[in-house]
């Protein structure tokens, strides 16, 4: 059998090598592009481009920005950067990252299901019943009392009780009507309201700096517009708690599989409030691949604790917070491990993003080490640039106008009254009810036929109508601000990011060209066109 395979694959090769490079693979995409040998495809390109674009890429006009890449990226593997620390810590970082995402996103989010009774549950648990209530709200603990009884004698309505008492003293009692549901009363008020039929009242009781009397006047079950209303946030309640209780379940089951073990009596120990000087060398947590002392545990706690210090989040104490910090550290070292024991950068869709990553990296690895210690920015190149581009270090060139636009005749009949001496606002005025308004513009903005009429004006003149854009127009040049060089020291840096950048660029693109030179690669057209044609709209980078 081996011999026989053997055979087939020679013929298999010979099969290939008839084809034709410009031919599509047998396997797969279209073979676009070969470079030193490597053959790269049209679907790779495809991967390079949807993660090598920014927001307005332009769609490139050849395929040498992508030739440019892989050029670098073999120079990059033949130096073995691959093995560079910053390296290798940079895609761990990014790895943990992406793989604990998608990780979660298969062990747990996608095992989540929820059924319309789950939430109809749900909903009647926490949003049932809707409460109809009539509050009371008194400042005197006396004046309540009385007014219990005197409603619960007369059986008084609340709201009119409330209209006849403000009468006579409008700071004695407050009425207050509304719906509510079970779990937005006020905490004191639970046991109270649970306490009543619909129809009666509660004895006043004290609440916030006063007192209280409530009536039940009536209370609602299930009704399907409101839980209709309510289904998007009840799902996520119930999605939520499920996926709470579907980590709990994958994090037990990975304790076991890497044979996680808790030195107690070492966490028993552990004053979170002290030094702990005498435990911090001894081991309090064992895996199948090693041990972690208490040291690394409590930096890992106090990284934890700064963070939820930081963005407010509560901070529990004692052995609570202890147990809640250690179940908090398992879980998020043993997910991360399970994610990466996955594999899912080899698996699509996540392989195609690494490759792109690892290939970016190794690049920037090769820039920093090759490129960067040829850019050597000076002062004098700093300020050279900035002398040389006044006008993009400067306040731009403003003119305060006003304009007015009409008709050909009333136009011509306004500009003969200014040619008398009237005031432009005073004419305007004759014309119109409201003010003609002084516009503040940067003279660039302006269409060009304005440009031209500003400039033949000096301040307070006045324009010849003109027609700019089918409108008859004249203008009055109010005010004129020059472009204003911002001083040196205040973009000094942005100055010198742009002549790094300049330089960089020109060191690299330098070593391309040399580079493609040595270099052997064959493109294939019909390829590239075809990409260009099926991108479609795509070619602007979004």
């Amino acid at each position: 059998m081996r011999k026989i395979g053997f055979i087939c694959g020679v013929v298999f090769f010979w099969m290939l090598t008839i084809a034709g490079d410009g031919h599509a693979w047998p396997w797969g995409a279209e073979k676009l592009v070969t470079i030193n040998g490597s053959s790269l495809t049209s679907d790779d390109f495809k991967n390079w481009w949807i993660n090598w674009k920014e927001k307005d890429t332009q769609f490139p006009e050849s395929v040498d920005p992508f030739v440019d890449w892989h050029l670098l990226v073999q120079e990059a593997e033949k130096m073995e950067l691959y093995n560079e620390p910053e390296y290798r810590h940079k895609i761990d970082i990014f790895l943990k990252a992406r793989t604990l995402l998608v990780y979660k996103g298969d062990k747990i989010n996608s095992q989540v299901k929820i059924s319309d009774k789950e939430l109809k549950d749900r909903y009647e648990e926490k949003y049932l019943p809707r409460l109809q209530l009539q509050i009371l709200y008194f400042n005197d603990g006396e004046v309540a009392k009385k007014s219990y009884e005197h409603i619960k004698e007369g059986n008084l309505d609340f709201a009119k009780f409330a209209a006849e008492a403000t009468i006579v003293n409008k700071n004695s009692v407050y009425y207050d009507e509304k719906w509510l549901r079970t779990n937005q009363l006020q905490q004191e008020w639970r046991p109270v309201v649970d306490g009543l039929t619909p129809g009666a009242m509660s004895e006043p009781f004290p609440w916030s700096k006063g007192f209280v009397i409530i009536r039940l006047v009536s209370q609602k079950g299930y009704d399907a517009e409101d839980f209709e209303l309510l289904k998007p946030m009840i799902t996520n309640e119930v999605r939520e708690r499920k996926e709470q209780e579907l980590t709990v379940a994958l994090v037990e089951q990975l304790k076991k599989k890497y044979q996680v073990k808790i030195n107690q009596q070492v966490f028993d120990a552990l004053n979170l409030d002290s030094s702990n000087e005498e435990l911090l060398d001894q081991t309090l947590i064992t895996m199948d691949n090693g041990s972690y002392t208490v040291r690394v545990f409590l930096d890992l706690v106090n990284k934890e604790l700064q963070f939820r210090k930081q963005y407010g989040f509560a901070v529990e104490k004692g052995d609570k917070l202890k147990q809640r910090l250690l179940d908090g550290v398992l879980a998020q070292t043993l997910t991360t491990r399970g994610a990466l024991d996955e594999h899912y950068e080899e698996k699509e869709p996540l392989k195609p993003l690494y490759l792109f990553y690892t290939q970016h990296r190794l690049i920037k690895e090769f820039e920093k080490r090759l490129f960067k210690p040829q850019v050597q920015v000076s002062e004098q190149d700093i300020e050279k640039y900035y002398q040389e581009h006044l006008d993009r270090f400067s306040q731009p060139e403003m003119v305060s106008i006003a304009v007015v636009e009409d008709e050909e005749n009333l136009i011509d009949k306004m500009y003969k009254e200014m040619e008398r001496g009237d005031d432009f606002f005073e004419v305007v005025s004759r014309y119109y009810s409201g003010e003609v308004p002084v516009q503040n513009m940067q003279f660039r903005y302006l269409d060009p036929i304005v440009q031209q009429v500003v400039d033949s004006l000096v301040i307070g003149e006045l324009s010849n109508p003109f027609v700019v854009k089918g409108h008859h127009t004249i203008i009055k040049l109010i005010k004129r601000t020059p472009a204003t060089p911002m001083p040196f020291d205040h973009v000094h840096d942005k100055v010198a990011s742009l002549v790094e950048e300049e330089k960089f660029s020109k060191v690299r693109n330098e070593y391309l060209a040399a580079l493609k030179e040595k270099s052997v690669f064959e493109i294939n057209n019909r390829a590239w066109e075809k990409i260009k044609k099926e991108l479609g709209d795509l070619h602007v980078g979004k």
